[in-house]
């Protein structure tokens, strides 16, 4: 979403794009309760990423040579893993 690229040089390019990370069903289908009544038919945005590739051009073909996330996001409350990351948080606070 929201790519730019320029060149830099002749067999060189860089790429800067906007991610957004969103459910592929909605909180219908996933039998979770509805907060708002637009939930059913609005996307959730659970998390969100600036990237920036890095291309080079060989035999006039682009490869991606180097991917950085500048800035990452994700709402922890939609990963399958919060409880768990949130038990290492506690423990991690303890042995300071």
């Amino acid at each position: 979403m929201n790519s730019i690229t320029r060149g830099v040089g002749s067999d060189a390019a860089e790429s800067v794009s906007y991610l957004l990370f969103i459910p592929l069903f909605s909180a219908a289908s996933r039998n979770e309760s509805l907060t708002e009544e637009m939930d059913a038919a609005l996307p959730r945005v659970i998390g969100h990423s600036v990237v920036v590739d890095r291309w080079i051009r060989q035999n006039g073909k682009w490869y991606l040579r180097q991917r950085i996330y500048q800035q990452m996001s994700i709402n922890s409350t939609f990963l399958p893993d919060s409880r768990q990351r949130e038990e290492i948080a506690q423990t991690h606070t303890k042995l300071e």
